[in-house]
């Protein structure tokens, strides 16, 4: 678990559900779509089929719910370029190639409907419950975000460009030239009932690892410069996306030269600073110091009304799966990771 290759393929932000699949897993030659409800078992097949891939030696990338980070949405097969995903909503993701690609596999076909559809008052007033949950989560997500990106916005106005872009061309200096700039999106950070959660996997792939340390909201200015230089070198870039605002980045993964950069406010421990301070001018920032204060509050009343919009949200969840996880037949589930399995690597 600890070394897994992890992963969101998915986000809550202040633009309410964004999806990643198409740019994860468009480009795969196979892929295995699960349908179901709640409690059907979806995650639990996935994690089947992975641990079988495992055995036979694959590598894997494991990509988690976003809503509950312990809940595994989907995996790729590295070396089949297959995938395995959850297809239902909120991420649905619906064939492209469909009998040709995409493989559908529909987990209702093993529930017991008329048993399901005793409880279908409960089932439709906690499926309406939390859709007005979410709206109310992203509307207190839409606020911080806005409040963010004043600050930046602010606070950009105090950076000393320059030198913040001299920093990064020294960073430069001792790569290697890469095969050409390539980008692809493995994002390791979001907002659910856990918390923020920041994945360690860029970290635990490089040898070079840098903690952007940005109180100030320019540590994403930071990030496209390191973007521009990558372009420049040619290389091969992996990027995750700031939870909060899509369109900003959080962390970047230069394969080729095997150096992470990873946006943090706090302390971290076994990796190189680089204090985004440095680029501030403290003058013109003291002219911000009211306002970045009470910019504070505001996120922390905010993040604080997010958290318990996805508690309760959570909460009803559980109850949902309930309803599905006592009408399921799970043993055909199990035939059908098998019969998986079997079509991937013959066991």
């Amino acid at each position: 678990m600890q070394n897994e290759k992890r992963y969101f393929a998915s986000a809550n932000t202040e633009k309410g559900f964004v999806s990643y699949f198409d740019e994860i897993y468009g480009g795969l030659d196979r892929l295995y779509i699960i349908k179901g409800g709640p409690g059907t078992g979806k995650s639990s097949l996935i994690r089947n089929i992975a641990d079988g891939a495992e055995r036979k030696g694959y590598t894997i990338e494991y990509f988690y719910c976003s809503s509950d980070p312990l809940s595994l949405d989907g995996i790729i097969i590295e070396e089949l370029n297959c995938g395995i995903i959850d297809g239902t909503l909120p991420h649905s993701y619906e064939p492209r190639y469909p009998g040709v690609r995409d493989v559908i596999i529909n987990l209702g076909d093993n529930w017991n409907s008329e048993k399901l559809r005793m409880y279908t008052n409960e089932i439709c007033e906690i499926t309406d419950t939390k859709k007005i949950l979410y709206n109310n989560v992203y509307n207190y997500l839409s606020a911080a975000g806005r409040v963010e990106n004043e600050l930046t916005v602010c606070n950009g106005r105090c950076l000393l460009k320059e030198k913040m872009n001299m920093a990064v061309q020294r960073l430069g200096r001792i790569w290697k030239r890469g095969k050409g700039y390539k980008r692809s999106i493995r994002p390791i950070e979001s907002i659910s009932h856990a918390g923020r959660i920041v994945y360690g996997t860029y970290n635990s792939l490089a040898e070079n690892k840098f903690a952007v340390k940005d109180r100030y909201g320019i540590g994403c200015i930071f990030m496209d410069m390191l973007i521009d230089l990558a372009k420049e070198k040619g290389l091969m870039t992996v990027y995750s996306p700031s939870v909060l605002d899509p369109s900003a980045i959080k962390a970047i993964y230069f394969p080729e030269v095997k150096s992470s950069f990873v946006i943090c406010d706090d302390d971290s421990v076994d990796v190189r600073q680089i204090n985004m301070d440095r680029f501030i001018d403290l003058d013109a920032l003291r002219k911000n110091k009211q306002k970045n204060r009470f910019a504070r509050r505001c996120l922390n009343s905010l993040y604080e009304g997010v958290q318990k919009g996805f508690d309760d949200i959570f909460a009803l969840h559980s109850e949902l799966e309930k309803y599905y996880t006592e009408s399921m037949d799970f043993s055909e589930n199990m035939k059908i990771a098998e019969e998986i399995k079997k079509e991937l690597f013959g066991a």
